[in-house]
């Protein structure tokens, strides 16, 4: 289900103009998103939970290719990916 389901699904359920609900949806994600960011832990009763976590780095290989990739913990620069 994409966003723009998502919008749908409200416009129709709770009879608001597609502007509204796109507002509504936005506002949902972004107080999701702004509760991840400082490490809380989401939980929507009847939904499910959402949290962070940090993991250690470790190294890979991708299927088929010889060079070897470091995957990063949370915080490294983009930069800083090759």
């Amino acid at each position: 289900m994409k966003r723009s389901d998502v919008v749908t699904h409200v416009v129709r359920r709770a009879s608001l103009s597609r502007t509204d609900a796109a507002s509504a949806v936005d506002a949902v994600f972004e107080a999701i998103r702004d509760a991840l960011a400082v490490g809380d832990k989401v939980t929507v009763a009847g939904f499910g939970a959402f949290a962070t976590e940090s993991r250690a780095a470790r190294t890979g290989r991708p299927p088929g290719r010889r060079r070897v990739s470091h995957r990063r913990t949370e915080g490294s620069d983009a930069e800083d990916r090759r």
